[in-house]
């Protein structure tokens, strides 16, 4: 049996819809339709299940897929590039297996969940288990000064992005916290190569502590192929 990733693109049949004409109201709408004509055979609606390490095996990808599983997302942000490879072939075995029963090929779409570039700061003067407490209010500078990486304090943290000095007044930088919720900046001030900050919300942080910012351009890899 060939699946679609064995068929050439350009061999694949194409499918026209049928041309239809938007109707003013709802009302115009359901008035033309035929109740004569038989209902679509497709699935108006998705199911999205998540495969991992815990589901893997086809035999369960395949049990999924006939439960209704029309979607599978694939969360590939902690795992190895083997470890990915293997969720793939596992996806495709299950399919091949549940499309040879049914004689014909099951379209199962896949959702891939990425890694995003990390945002952290730098290590706080004091050792890695140094925690500091971020007063709502008070003013903070954060840095790409590489002088500063192992020494954060209140008063001044080194963040790992070259982009940092890209940002404008009023943007706002959030960083994950120890305690609920997260640190809210709000820029004040652009220098060279550090940003002055207004704490809007506080928190108690420690050491390489993710930062997420806004309206700045990320520098992405591009994805190879498994």
């Amino acid at each position: 049996m060939a699946l679609p990733w064995h068929i050439p693109l350009e061999a694949l049949p194409s499918f026209k819809e049928k041309e239809r004409s938007i109707e003013p109201s709802l009302i115009k709408h359901y008035s033309k339709l035929n109740v004569h004509e038989n209902p679509c055979e497709e699935l108006q609606t998705g199911l999205l299940c998540e495969i991992g390490i815990n589901n893997k095996e086809p035999a369960t990808i395949q049990r999924l897929i006939a439960a209704g599983m029309t979607v599978a997302r694939l969360n590939i942000r902690d795992l190895e590039p083997d470890a990915c490879t293997q969720l793939l072939q596992s996806i495709r075995q299950a399919v091949y297996n549940y499309s040879a029963e049914l004689e014909y090929v099951y379209p199962l779409a896949l959702l891939v969940d990425v890694r995003g570039p990390d945002i952290i700061t730098g290590e706080l003067k004091g050792g890695p288990h140094t925690t500091i407490e971020l007063k709502e209010h008070d003013l903070i500078r954060l840095t790409i000064d590489t002088s500063w990486r192992e020494s954060g304090t209140v008063d001044c943290l080194f963040v790992g992005y070259d982009h940092l000095t890209d940002l404008q007044t009023e943007d706002i930088i959030f960083i994950d916290c120890l305690t609920s919720g997260k640190v809210k900046l709000i820029v004040d001030e652009i220098g060279d190569d550090s940003i002055e900050c207004t704490i809007a919300t506080g928190g108690l942080i420690g050491a390489k502590m993710a930062v997420h910012v806004s309206k700045v351009p990320h520098e992405l890899q591009i994805l190879t192929e498994f």
